[in-house]
C-alpha cells in the first residue's frame, strides 16, 4: 500500500522555523524500498518542501491489521540526479568509527561499544562464522562435529575428500593408527630413504566386492611381502612355511613379455636333480594344458619310467577322444600320436586260443572220419584242415571239430600214409 501517513511540521511550528525539523512517516514498505534513491520524490508533501536537514522517525514494513512496524531514524541526502534518499541512522556513539566495510565487529571495552578491530572474514561470500565446540588440545586436527560448522578435536571419524600428505621433502611424514584394545601395538605406514627421488604408490586394482586384506604373521621381527616383478637378479625367498595359493592360477612368465617361466620342484633329498616343468614356443600362440580326469574315482600316482635315453616322447592321443574302449590303439605319425585302430580286441584270437599243427600219419584208415586228438577243443570249436602229404591223390572233404580234437574224411581213400595240416579255434567267433 506504501506510506500511510507522512508529518513534515511540528505542532506550533512552520516550514523552516526549526531545522533540524523531525519528521514522521508510516509506510508499509521494506527497508530496501523506502531507502532507494527518489523513494519521496513524488510524494504528497501538503506544500512542504523536504529539506537536506530533515529527521525522519519511520516505522516501515508496518502492518495495518496488528498496527506493528519497525522503528527507525533516517535523514535524507539529495541529488540532482535522483532526488532525495532517506539513509539509516546510526549513532556514532556506539560504533568506534572509521570502520572497513566487510570487518567483523567486536566490543571495544564493557560499555557496549563496538568497533572494527581488523577482524575479517576468509570468505565474505559464506553465510555461517565456525565455532569451538570445547576446549582444544595442542597438536590436535579440529574436525567439523555438525552441519552448522561447529569444530573440535575430540575423537571421531574425520573424512577429507582428497589426499592426505604426511610430511615434506626432508620431513618425516608416517600414518599411526591403533586398535580398540589398549595395551594392542599400533598399525604404521612409515616412510624410509628411497635411495632417489622415487615414489612408492600403494593401490588397489578394480575389484568386483569388498575385501579385507589381512597381513599374516611372518614368524619373524622382520620380513618381506611378495611382489609380482623384482629386477636383476633379485629372488624372493620364503624361509619357514609354505606358499599356498587358495584360489586362482600360479603363473611363472609373463605372455605380453616374452619373459620364459618355468617350475623347478626338488626332492628331499639334496643333489638328486629336480623335476621341471619347462615350456618351449610353439608355431603359434597356443596353450598346452595337463589336467586330470574329472571321474577321477582314487588318489593316483602317475610314474614316469626311465626311457633310457637322454631324450624321450609320451605316447599320447591325437584327438581329445582318441581311443574306443576294446581297440588296439595304433601310431599316427612318428611324433608320439596314439588313435584307435578299429580293431577290436574281442576280434583277435590268443595264441593259446590258436592251434596250429600238422597231425601224424593217419594212413592206412581209409576214407574216414578219422579222428583226430587235439587237447582243449570242444565240439563248438573251429578247424580247417589240408593234407600235406598222402599216398593216393584225394582231398578233404569234410573236417568237424569234437569234444577232444576233429573228425576228418576225405573224398576216397588216402593210402597208407596221409598227414594234415590242421589249424584249430578253440573258440568260435
Amino acid at each position: 500500500m506504501g506510506i500511510i501517513a507522512i508529518n513534515l511540521n511540528s505542532t506550533g511550528l512552520i516550514g523552516q522555523q526549526v531545522q533540524p525539523r523531525r519528521c514522521t512517516l508510516i509506510t508499509t514498505d521494506s527497508l530496501a524500498t523506502i531507502t532507494t534513491a527518489g523513494y519521496l520524490n513524488n510524494q504528497n508533501l501538503l506544500g512542504n518542501a523536504i529539506l537536506p536537514t530533515d529527521v525522519f522517525e519511520i516505522l516501515y514494513s508496518f502492518n495495518e491489521q496488528t498496527q506493528v512496524g519497525t522503528f527507525g531514524i533516517f535523514q535524507v541526502t539529495y541529488s540532482s540526479s535522483t532526488g532525495f534518499t532517506l539513509n539509516i541512522w546510526e549513532n556514532p556513539g556506539n560504533v568506534l568509527l572509521p570502520v572497513v566495510d566487510g570487518d567483523f565487529a567486536v566490543f571495544n571495552g564493557t560499555a557496549g561499544q563496538i568497533k572494527d578491530a581488523g577482524y575479517l572474514p576468509s570468505d565474505a561470500t559464506k553465510t555461517r562464522v565456525v565455532m569451538m565446540g570445547a576446549a582444544t588440545t595442542a597438536g590436535y586436527l579440529a574436525h567439523f562435529t555438525d552441519i552448522t560448522g561447529t569444530i573440535s578435536n575430540a575423537a571421531g571419524a574425520v573424512i577429507h575428500p582428497g589426499t592426505i600428505q604426511s610430511g615434506l621433502a626432508g620431513t618425516v611424514g608416517g600414518f599411526i593408527a591403533y586398535p580398540p584394545t589398549t595395551g594392542n601395538g599400533f598399525l604404521e605406514l612409515l616412510a624410509i630413504n628411497a635411495g632417489g627421488a622415487f615414489n612408492t604408490i600403494i593401490s588397489n586394482s578394480a575389484m568386483g566386492q569388498s575385501s579385507t586384506i589381512s597381513i599374516p604373521d611372518p614368524g619373524a621381527a622382520t620380513a618381506k611381502f611378495i611382489l609380482s616383478s623384482l629386477t636383476g637378479a633379485g629372488i624372493q625367498h620364503i624361509t619357514s612355511g609354505s606358499l599356498n595359493v587358495d584360489a586362482g592360477n600360479l603363473i611363472a612368465g609373463l605372455a605380453a613379455g616374452g619373459t620364459a617361466g618355468s617350475l623347478v620342484l626338488y626332492p628331499a633329498t639334496a643333489s638328486n636333480g629336480s623335476l621341471q616343468l619347462v615350456p618351449v614356443g610353439n608355431a603359434g600362440n597356443f596353450n598346452a594344458i595337463i589336467s586330470n580326469v574329472s571321474t577321477l574315482g582314487q588318489a593316483s600316482t602317475y610314474t614316469m619310467p626311465d626311457p633310457a635315453n637322454a631324450a624321450a616322447r609320451f605316447l599320447v592321443g591325437a584327438t581329445a577322444t582318441p581311443f574306443v574302449s576294446g581297440e588296439f590303439p595304433v601310431a599316427s605319425g612318428t611324433s608320439g600320436l596314439m588313435v584307435s585302430s578299429g580293431l577290436a580286441a574281442s576280434n583277435v584270437q590268443n595264441k593259446t586260443n590258436i592251434k596250429a599243427a600238422t597231425t601224424a600219419d593217419i594212413g592206412g584208415a581209409g576214407a574216414g572220419p578219422i579222428s583226430v586228438v587235439v587237447a582243449g577243443l570242444t565240439a563248438a570249436s573251429v578247424v580247417v584242415a589240408s593234407i600235406e602229404a598222402s599216398s593216393n591223390a584225394v582231398a578233404v572233404a569234410k573236417c568237424n571239430a569234437t569234444a577232444t580234437g576233429f573228425d576228418i574224411t576225405f573224398t576216397g581213400d588216402p593210402g597208407a600214409a596221409c598227414t594234415v595240416i590242421y589249424v584249430a579255434f578253440i573258440a568260435a567267433q
